[in-house]
């Protein structure tokens, strides 16, 4: 299991709030914050690493 962390951002890419979860691997920390509500996007981070942005109705994975 890996700890991840999500940013909530708002229209100007300010951090609104920042929610903590435990999921399996990336792919499964990108659906459970695919789930959560969010007007702007999400970005996804597991320590130094950002590992996908989610925004309303499609995922951006970083490289």
């Amino acid at each position: 299991m890996v700890e991840y962390r999500f940013y909530f951002l708002d229209h100007e890419d300010k951090i609104l709030r920042r929610e903590d979860a435990v999921c399996a691997d990336d792919p499964s920390a990108v659906a459970t914050a695919t789930k959560r509500d969010h007007a702007h996007s999400i970005e996804i981070w597991a320590g130094k690493r950002i590992v996908a942005t989610v925004l309303p109705g499609r995922t951006r994975h970083e490289d």
